[in-house]
């Protein structure tokens, strides 16, 4: 584990990371009028947010298309307290029609290691969610795995609010996609499936360790040959697979269902995102402290802060050793989360990349209707 000093020093590398993530939105904005942002894995909300509150000083600072950037982008409301601490809660307060938005999908797939079907169907079925955003609303039923996606909102778990909410979205005309690198796999799994279906997202990946670990030559030369590709190298990406007091989101995942989609000849990725003050205030208090660091991190990056970033370090990491027990976690989840039919008769286990796995008694998922 990072000390302060280290975790200091990496801190301003991958803020000055997001803030060329910032700058190449708003660059891209005025080459392709994209009306959508997806945000496929935990790992970019955090960048994200650095990247959108770098776009806020650089727009301070007299850039006016990034002024403009941000008077045009509008975001979910259930995004609220991440944007609260960050200074950018008026993003929520506009409409989505005539405005830039942000589509966060989770096509979190590190929790498949030792499952039958691995990590390509589930990056299969959430480009064909993302694909049937680019239905009108009213035709968006009309796929089989944005109802499925619905169905994992509605009857796995009691979220009707968060269902209405991608319900209502307005229909994607075209969109850039940011995501981390590590490997390189998901990112070339994600874009393979993509292309597949003739879409071809402009697509920024934010590099951890400067590619030292993008090494399949397969991976290697897809992405790296990829015109629509954009690779911002940083030293470490620090909030990498390291749970909710560094992602800020929870994900949820139910591979009972996922494995009983696959005997009826079809797949459905049931899983989900929870942002962290929904299920655990301690990890969103954690989460504050370091989206504090960060946005001195950027001011420190773009030149406009002078000062230790250390003592705010050293806050955080101390704030985070403590993980949140996992039977709090589990007697949430049962009140405000799981849906009746699967209350009070589920398990959960934690990954070792913080995914929360929930499994489901076997008279449950053959009682289940898919």
């Amino acid at each position: 584990m990072m000390g302060v000093e280290e975790f200091s020093e990496k801190l301003v590398d991958y803020g000055r990371g997001c803030s060329d993530v910032g700058l190449e939105m708003v660059d891209r904005a005025g080459k392709e009028d994209y009306n959508a942002v997806l945000i496929p894995s935990r790992g970019t909300i955090p960048i994200f947010l650095g990247a959108l509150y770098s776009i806020s000083i650089y727009g301070r600072e007299g850039f006016k298309e990034c002024e403009e950037f941000l008077e045009r982008l509008k975001m979910p409301s259930f995004f609220a307290s991440h944007l609260e601490c960050m200074g950018l809660d008026d993003l929520i307060k506009k409409d989505y029609q005539g405005n830039r938005f942000a589509l966060l999908l989770p096509f979190t797939a590190d929790f498949t290691g030792k499952l039958e079907w691995g990590s390509e169907p589930i990056r299969k079925y959430w480009t064909k969610v993302m694909e049937s955003f680019t239905l009108p609303p009213e035709k968006r039923h009309e796929s089989r795995e944005f109802c499925s996606f619905m169905k994992t909102l509605r009857e796995v778990e009691k979220r009707k609010g968060l269902a209405d909410i991608y319900e209502s979205i307005p229909r994607v005309e075209s969109f850039i996609l940011i995501d981390t690198l590590i490997s390189g796999k998901a990112a070339y799994e994600i874009l393979k499936s993509f292309e597949s279906m003739e879409m071809y997202p402009y697509t920024i990946l934010v590099c951890d360790q400067r590619r030292e670990r993008l090494r399949k030559p397969e991976y290697k030369a897809y992405l790296e040959g990829n015109g629509r590709v954009k690779m911002i190298d940083v030293d470490s990406l620090v909030t990498e697979d390291k749970g909710a007091s560094y992602l800020g989101v929870y994900s949820v995942a139910y591979p009972d269902l996922m494995g009983k989609s696959m005997e009826n000849g079809g797949f459905w990725a049931a899983e989900s995102w929870i942002l962290d003050w929904e299920i655990d205030s301690y990890s969103g208090q954690s989460f504050r402290k370091l989206m504090g660091a960060l946005q001195k991190a950027i001011r420190k990056g773009i030149g406009v802060e002078n000062s230790s970033l250390e003592d705010d370090v050293a806050e955080f990491l101390t704030h985070a050793k403590m993980e949140r027990d996992l039977e709090d976690i589990k007697r949430y989840l049962n009140e405000n989360v799981i849906s009746p039919y699967f209350q009070d008769s589920f398990e959960i286990y934690r990954t070792k990349t913080g995914v929360l796995m929930v499994s489901f008694p076997e008279e449950k998922v053959r009682g289940f209707s898919l």
